[in-house]
């Protein structure tokens, strides 16, 4: 199967295996255990990343498979998932994964960076991706790529032909010089849309005002804890319920698009089974996201919720769900769980008995309904400039790619 370049007068094609053969150099770190390797993994390179990954300096020691060596004469190319465009130049010696594919460009026919522009265009992905085999994890197929054409502007002049590629490395570099700069602000707006909602929520909750209430969250809530899995239930009748996993209960909203389904016993069907205005909250999770829950309004009937989720069940005279569901985002709260939980390298966990102690603050419930509407209104805001600049992220892509395209139809 060929790739359509469309490809403009007095260009033509050379396969890759013709201007770029594998060079394929193989060394167990392992061997040399004490000796400092700049090593990437396919995980040093973000899907379709076209700046080179930092250098990554670890002992042969902790590198126990066969790696292979690149530098700057080289191409990395990703035979695994090639839909992910995971393309490398270069410019610093260094070992990496076998599912790197070492590319070693004839510097007389072809140019890298050049090479390493077509191999991330759209087509050549598109080309990869439906030459791969495996379903689950699919590799490009290295008899494919051998055979595949790859564009070159006037192949049989090979001088006049690197002269013109090198000008579209530079077009494309340019182009993409004002993308990132793009990029950089598009990331800065994102940074800064994700702070409105935190400042606001500090604003509300960590300077308090005269007036208001502090009680244990165990004086005004009742704290239910979820069903486990794979319980051994004996001769008693069973019933089979859709529940909530942690992965449904996200910061302030719950991700329903997924709802498994868990066998319990009937006689405890009532105990685990959610009710409106409850606030779920995860057990555990990275350190900045303990306290994640939200409140659950009665979407799905009768569904319960597993062992890892709290079910916080307000004295909903006293305190408001949602604005306790905000409370467990204040850095006072925030601070409190991570001086009580269990904590490991990456992770930390808070038991019932913790959460319930939770130092609640909060003032008459009118004005706890005031502080709703006004953080609900912030969210809404902050989320309508989440998506906006979402679909900007998906348009800075978009433009990479017609760039590309167009600089392979000899348009820059």
């Amino acid at each position: 199967m060929a790739i359509d370049w469309q490809l403009p007068r007095h260009w033509g094609t050379r396969t890759l295996g013709a201007v770029a053969p594998e060079e394929s150099v193989q060394i167990r770190p392992a061997d040399h255990p004490t000796t400092l390797f700049n090593y990437w993994g396919l995980e040093a390179i973000d899907k379709g990343q076209f700046e080179e990954p930092q250098p990554n300096f670890v002992p042969g020691s902790q590198v126990a498979s066969t790696c292979v060596c690149f530098g700057p004469q080289h191409v990395l190319y990703s035979k695994l998932r090639p839909y992910l465009n995971k393309v490398v130049v270069p410019s610093v010696e260094g070992i990496g994964t076998t599912e790197w594919v070492v590319l070693k460009p004839d510097p007389a026919m072809i140019d890298r960076c050049f090479l390493a522009y077509a191999l991330r265009t759209h087509s050549f992905v598109t080309f990869a991706s439906e030459s791969s085999t495996g379903a689950r994890m699919p590799r490009a197929r290295k008899e494919a790529l051998w055979d595949a054409n790859i564009p070159l502007p006037y192949p049989d002049d090979p001088a006049r032909s690197l002269e013109t590629q090198r000008h579209i490395v530079a077009r494309i570099e340019a182009l993409f010089g004002e993308l990132r700069e793009a990029r950089r602000l598009h990331a800065e707006i994102v940074t800064d849309t994700g702070r409105v909602m935190d400042a606001a929520i500090r604003e509300v909750f960590d300077q308090p005002a005269d007036g208001w209430h502090t009680r244990q969250l165990s004086e005004v809530a009742f704290i239910q804890t979820g069903t486990a899995k794979g319980r051994d239930f004996g001769d008693r009748e069973t019933v089979e319920l859709p529940y909530l996993r942690v992965a449904n209960v996200q910061a302030g909203y719950l991700d329903l698009d997924e709802i498994k389904t868990i066998r319990i016993a009937e006689n405890e069907s009532g105990r685990y089974r959610l009710q409106p205005g409850d606030l779920l909250l995860t057990e555990g999770g990275d350190f900045d996201k303990l306290g994640r829950g939200a409140v659950w309004h009665g979407e799905i009937e009768l569904c319960v919720h597993q062992n890892h989720i709290f079910a916080v069940r307000f004295d909903q005279d006293v305190v408001h769900p949602e604005f306790a569901e905000y409370e467990m985002l204040s850095w006072h709260a925030k601070n409190y769980f991570l001086g009580v939980a269990k904590k490991t390298t990456n992770l930390a966990t808070i038991n019932s008995t913790q959460l319930a102690a939770l130092p609640m603050k909060f003032p008459e419930l009118q004005e706890q309904r005031r502080i709703v509407a006004h953080l609900d209104l912030v969210r809404q805001q902050a989320t309508e400039l989440q998506a906006i600049e979402k679909q900007n992220g998906a348009l800075l892509a978009e433009m990479e790619q017609t760039i590309l395209a167009q600089a392979f139809r000899g348009e820059l």
